[in-house]
């Protein structure tokens, strides 16, 4: 990555040198072409979502822009199918079974089918460098610089909706393991209130048939199964997450709206480098035989043979290295 921002500031400053040199010196131009005798103001809509910018001009081939932007907040519904898992004598009717059974314990009832929302929350923080390398042409500009912004460019999380199917969920897992660790034995329930043994045991043995409730997001690379469930905070939820320094390069065309050069417009294409593919984190699954079912797996690389709607997003993650930037421009010269 250093040598990346290296590269990056070498190529924008050596253009500008070459550029400067060749041309006469700015004392014998017109005002126009003068340093720092303009600021711009604009802004943009694009890749990286809607944002604000100021530019200053350094020399006549040179031009830094400074800015921000943050994604527009909307939300795509992912779906998925609640089981059971791991159970001794799984049949077709153990999530019926294990539903029933919730529901004579505490009266809540769980959805089968629940809603994850999945949220842009990216915003951005740049400083550019707009290198014009045409003496008589400045429609065409290269641009390198940086981006700085959030880790968590999106989230994942259940619909308000499923938040009493998510605590359901969550407090059956919760009673299998009590009962089927054999802790009720001489561990309260709840209080000081205690299980009657013979009682434990029947819970245990139900527990233990029916298996716990998840959804089943794809296998570990071991061929492990792997399921997400909701997590102590009653929510089933995965970031995106990146880099939060990001090296950019890209090139753009613009000109003026009217003859007094006071509006003008650009389009920009380029790539901001964000360090390798983006990690899809959940911090809610269990893995067979692992003790903590709070802990992250990162579904871009732990986990295979994710269908649907989702395994289309991560095998897009997968192939996502950098982002493809497009921003429309426009500016307005204060002086």
């Amino acid at each position: 990555m250093t040598r990346l921002t290296t590269t990056i500031a070498t190529i924008a400053l050596g253009i500008g040198s070459v550029m400067a040199s060749s041309s006469d010196s700015l004392a014998t131009k017109p005002a126009d072409r003068l340093i720092l005798n303009h600021l711009d103001v604009g802004l943009t809509l694009g890749t990286t979502g809607i944002g604000v910018e100021l530019a200053l001009p350094v020399t006549q081939y040179l031009k830094v822009r400074t800015g921000a932007a943050f994604m527009p907040r909307f939300s795509v519904p992912l779906h998925f199918d609640m089981m059971t898992y791991g159970g001794e004598n799984m049949t077709e009717t153990s999530f019926d079974k294990a539903q029933d059974l919730l529901k004579s314990l505490t009266g809540y009832d769980v959805d089968q089918n629940v809603t994850i929302d999945g949220k842009p929350t990216m915003y951005t923080f740049k400083f550019l460098v707009d290198v014009y390398p045409f003496r008589n042409n400045k429609h065409w500009h290269f641009t390198a610089g940086f981006y700085l912004g959030n880790k968590k460019i999106a989230k994942a999380v259940n619909a308000i909706e499923e938040s009493t199917t998510m605590v359901s969920v969550g407090m059956y897992n919760s009673l299998y393991d009590y009962f089927t660790s054999g802790r009720f034995i001489d561990e309260p329930l709840y209080g000081d209130y205690y299980i009657d043994p013979d009682v434990g045991d029947q819970m245990a043995a139900k527990f233990s048939n029916y298996g716990r409730m998840g959804v089943h997001m794809g296998n570990f690379k071991d061929g492990t199964p792997f399921y997400m469930e909701p997590g102590r905070d009653g929510t089933m939820r995965a970031e995106a997450v990146v880099n939060t320094f990001r090296p950019y390069l890209g090139f753009g065309y613009g000109g003026f709206l009217d003859k007094q050069k006071k509006f003008a417009v650009a389009l920009e294409c380029g790539a901001m480098f964000w360090g390798g593919n983006p990690k899809i984190i959940t911090y809610n699954g269990v893995k067979e035989n692992k003790d903590d079912p709070d802990y992250a797996v990162d579904l871009t690389r732990d986990v295979t043979g994710i269908k649907g709607k989702v395994g289309d997003y991560v095998s897009f993650a997968k192939a996502l290295k950098v982002l493809p930037v497009l921003n429309f421009r426009i500016t307005y010269n204060i002086f």
